[in-house]
């Protein structure tokens, strides 16, 4: 991804985990603030025990944050026994369900709905008609919906005094 901040974990020379740090993002409904970032990735090649809390930890060492949010993917975790809690982070609320595009032609490819809002169609589509929908306008250039399931927010609070 195109996180500001990348950690990464090395044994024997060999990347094995990468935790990914950004900004809060505009696209999930979200503004700027400062001291408060969002987990927005961790990988890792083969399971290690603890590397999630420890390069948590490293990061929260290295840029004292006030706040830290992170999204599970409700098709891939339910809100029981998961890492996020397991790492010290509290469960806040699940989303609702929202939407992707594909493009028929390109069925391999979802795009998130941000990318097309209305304000941006008429610069990223052949065909645009500003008295359609946005809906409207994507059909008419051959994309279709796909619904997700939701997301998991969790937080993690730091009283910085």
């Amino acid at each position: 991804d195109i996180s500001k901040i990348k950690i990464g974990a090395f044994y024997n020379d060999e990347l094995v985990g990468v935790m990914t740090f950004g900004n809060l993002r505009l696209a999930l409904g979200s503004r700027y603030k400062k001291d408060t970032y969002e987990l927005i990735r961790f990988a890792t090649k083969t399971s290690v025990i603890g590397l999630a809390s420890k390069m948590l930890t490293y990061f929260i060492n290295k840029y004292n944050p006030e706040k830290i949010i992170s999204y599970a993917d409700r098709r891939w975790t339910s809100s029981k026994n998961n890492l996020y809690e397991k790492i010290g982070f509290s469960f806040v609320h699940s989303t609702e369900p929202n939407y992707w595009y594909i493009n028929e032609k390109k069925l391999d490819c979802r795009i998130h709905r941000f990318v097309f809002r209305k304000s941006e169609l008429k610069k990223k589509l052949d065909l645009f008609d500003p008295k359609l929908s946005e809906w409207q306008n994507m059909q008419l250039n051959g994309y279709t919906r796909i619904w997700d399931c939701g997301n998991l927010k969790y937080e993690m609070n730091f009283n910085k005094k």
